[in-house]
């Protein structure tokens, strides 16, 4: 097998794109060489610590392409709020009362029919 089926599978099991991956094991390696003594800690440590500024970093690039594509002052206002209730299942008219009813912001359904739409092409 090749190294790229590799990284295929561990960004995969990471859940972060492929180019992350490979900027993820740049780290690893490039603090392998520099410490002296290797010990299952440290490579924990640095992959963790490194994984969780990626992820971070990959959420914040998706929360800002959702927005530029749909300005919504609702949608901006509530963004973790609308992508918890997405994740749960929701469907554009609950979340449509949801936001009327809770968050005193409406959104139209047909509008957060769009954006549903987009977020699941963009899982796939």
């Amino acid at each position: 097998m090749n190294n790229e089926y590799f990284i295929q599978q561990l960004s995969k099991e990471f859940k972060i794109s492929e180019k992350n991956t490979r900027k993820l094991l740049n780290k690893v390696v490039k603090t392998i060489k520099k410490e002296k003594q290797v010990t299952k800690n440290l490579l924990a440590r640095v992959t963790i610590h490194n994984l969780r500024k990626i992820r971070k970093e990959e959420e914040q690039a998706n929360k800002e392409r959702l927005l530029s594509k749909f300005k919504h002052i609702c949608l901006q206002k509530h963004y973790y709020k609308f992508l918890e209730l997405y994740k749960q299942g929701w469907g554009a008219k609950k979340i449509e009362n949801y936001f009327k009813n809770n968050l005193r912001c409406s959104i139209s359904k047909s509008y957060l029919d769009k954006i549903l739409k987009y977020l699941k092409e963009e899982q796939q």
